[in-house]
């Protein structure tokens, strides 16, 4: 219940006088002095009264009822808004709580609910089961713990559904599994949680749905289409070893608790970390996964390379990702057919592009740096993607890469560069030459490759959702 008391007339202090800290305005004493000061308090008549969010059926105008058996009830966060009418100086304003005798305060925390998965924002194909998984905190009042008795769940505006504990009564982890059949666009999904006092804590999130021409198999958005007719290619995730147009070079891959795979090596370019797990890891410091083109089909040229990748340990080096593609396998027997346009993740947050003209001698200074998170990939998942393309009637090349750091499907583009020539070999001209493959030093790679490839330099990495594709750009 709200009371406001207020001057009985607007103008009853005039214009200029100060009160003191300590004139109690509204006080019997102050009352008292009426014929003195011309100063006295009433019961003002509230005219509207307005909230942010209310209960069905506890609404704001409870509040202002004289009804002390009715009230206002909204979630935590919630804001009520009285309006006088007219303007009007107040003396006091009362408020009583419902059932204000029977409260107690909070020495630790009040009770709480999150939504863990998907993160705020997330983006998924129509059509698809998004699975909402969260967690509770207990009240922590005087008396002791209140636990959680139930989990709802609430989609727009419809009505709240049971959610599935972790187990009989454990609401410590809870899940709802939604189905977005034909929902495009964005979704409110609100969870409210109830403890055995009755009192509901809430937390919501939005979800945007979106064409599932818009994602690839794993259900991660696609940048540029794929070009009608030609390839996709996508990672194995039961066994990356069964695909037979994959190029491993016998690496060792561990399967991982939540189904991606490990891969990679910490060993230093000259063995300084070279410890007896390093020897046995993989043991080198340049990890390639390759993805070859069968015979009679087209090479790749103008693709989108996706990978989703975490950071498991470092070797203190150069500690790297980079996707690439315009060539064939790099060996030191065919360096001529080791050219590469590769889109570069250092580990600590910085981006770039390198060209690599012949193997190993036509490497270019890298192009393009910048920072593209503030954190460091370690020890997270994110998702880096890469492409490339022909513009210009196949003169120049386009370069771009992007950047998924939240782990939510959020794509923002990090780099954007196009080789029309001007981009050198930063190698001596003794050393470029030697390799005698007739490309001059700032060879611009339009021309196709057998191979699209994943690499780390001096890191041991999970990796899931690996995809490449033959794409149709957008210019």
């Amino acid at each position: 219940m709200i009371s406001v008391m207020g001057l009985n007339t607007v103008d009853a202090i005039p214009l200029g006088k100060k009160i003191a800290p300590d004139d109690d305005i509204g006080s019997n004493d102050r009352n008292n002095n009426t014929a003195d000061n011309g100063i006295s308090c009433e019961k003002i008549p509230i005219a509207d009264i307005t909230a942010n969010a209310s209960e069905t059926v506890n609404v704001p105008q409870n509040a202002a009822d004289g009804n002390n058996h009715t009230r206002w009830s909204a979630p935590v966060g919630s804001s009520i808004r009285v309006d006088m009418g007219t303007l009007k100086s107040i003396c006091s304003i009362e408020i009583t709580w419902y059932r204000g005798n029977e409260r107690q305060n909070i020495k630790n925390a009040p009770p709480s609910v999150k939504i863990i998965k998907p993160i705020d924002n997330s983006t998924f194909p129509v059509g698809g089961v998004i699975t909402i998984e969260g967690s509770t905190t207990a009240q922590s009042t005087n008396a002791g713990e209140v636990g959680v008795k139930l989990v709802q769940v609430l989609l727009d505006k419809g009505n709240y559904i049971r959610a599935l504990p972790k187990s009989a009564n454990d609401w410590s982890r809870w899940s709802l599994p939604i189905n977005f059949s034909n929902s495009l666009g964005s979704h409110r999904i609100v969870a409210k949680s109830t403890d055995n006092t009755g009192s509901h804590s809430w937390n919501s999130i939005n979800v945007i749905v979106q064409s599932a021409n818009t994602f690839d198999k794993f259900g991660i958005k696609k940048i540029y289409p794929t070009k009608s007719g030609r390839r996709e290619w996508y990672v194995n995730m039961d066994n990356p070893k069964n695909d037979k147009i994959l190029i491993l070079d016998n690496r060792t891959l561990a399967k991982q608790p939540d189904g991606s795979w490990q891969i990679g090596s910490t060993m230093g370019l000259e063995a300084e970390n070279d410890t007896k797990n390093d020897r046995e890891y993989n043991g080198k410091f340049h990890i390639i996964i390759g993805v070859n083109t069968p015979p009679g089909e087209k090479e790749w040229q103008n693709v989108e390379i996706t990978g989703y990748a975490k950071v498991i340990a470092t070797s203190g080096l150069r500690n790297v990702l980079q996707w690439y593609a315009r060539g064939a396998n790099h060996t030191d027997s065919a360096p001529c057919e080791g050219t590469s346009l590769k889109g570069r993740l250092h580990v600590n947050g910085d981006v770039g592009w390198v060209k690599e003209i012949w193997h190993a001698g036509g490497y270019t200074e890298e192009n393009a740096t910048t920072k593209a998170t503030e954190n460091p990939i370690t020890g997270r998942w994110i998702g880096w993607k890469v492409v490339i393309y022909n513009i210009n009637h196949n003169k120049a090349v386009k370069m771009e890469s992007f950047l998924d750091d939240k782990n939510n499907n959020q794509w923002k583009k990090v780099t954007d560069f196009t080789d029309k020539g001007g981009w050198y070999s930063s190698s001596s001209d003794k050393v470029f030459y030697s390799a005698d493959c007739g490309y001059p030093k700032d060879y611009i790679i339009t021309n196709s490759g057998p191979v699209a490839a994943f690499r780390s330099d001096g890191i041991r990495w999970n990796f899931k959702y690996l995809s490449v594709r033959e794409i149709q750009p957008g210019f």
